[in-house]
């Protein structure tokens, strides 16, 4: 019985803790190897310019890991590096029950109460556009509850978010048909 409760507690608890949904999608008949440089551009930006800064800072860091590197000013980049945020709130519901009781004639009544709590979910978007091409050749979404990611440690997480949404990136280059 006391491993059934431990396991009921241990399944509840990672249900609640849902973590980062990525999803990646990209152009499977491009050959990623010639690009070199990037280019970061805001399409939709963050509510405010320390968030964008933060947003920036990691994903740098994240490119910097696979090898590419910032264009210098006023050269072209071959790449566009092309965030999208967007924050809102949803209500969560949370029913706790206290007991059943008698209740005269008409029987047993259930008690309890229910709070709402409103939870800040965010969506980042990372479009990857060849720059001369003016195409999105890779897009990762990611979505989770927002708070941490204001917070002292937002940036390192912000960090993960991106080698999650980059990972595999850039992908190898595609296979040649056979004739």
């Amino acid at each position: 019985m006391r491993r059934l409760a431990a396991f009921t507690t241990l399944l509840l608890l990672g249900a609640g803790c849902s973590g980062v949904q990525v999803q990646r999608n990209w152009d499977r008949t491009i050959d990623f190897s010639g690009y070199r440089t990037y280019r970061l551009r805001a399409g939709t930006p963050a509510r405010d310019e320390q968030g964008q800064r933060r947003l920036d800072g990691a994903l740098s860091w994240v490119l910097a890991k696979h090898g590419l590197e910032p264009a210098g000013a006023g050269t072209e980049a071959d790449l566009e590096f092309v965030t999208h945020v967007w924050t809102g709130s949803s209500a969560r519901l949370d029913t706790k029950p206290y007991g059943v009781g008698y209740w005269g004639a008409w029987g047993y009544v259930e008690t309890g109460s229910t709070s709402v709590e409103m939870v800040s979910q965010g969506s980042l978007v990372v479009d990857v556009v060849d720059a001369k091409e003016k195409r999105i050749i890779w897009r990762s979404t990611a979505s989770d509850r927002a708070e941490a990611y204001a917070g002292p440690n937002g940036e390192k997480l912000l960090r993960n978010v991106f080698e999650d949404m980059l990972q595999g990136f850039p992908p190898p280059p595609p296979k040649a048909k056979k004739p």
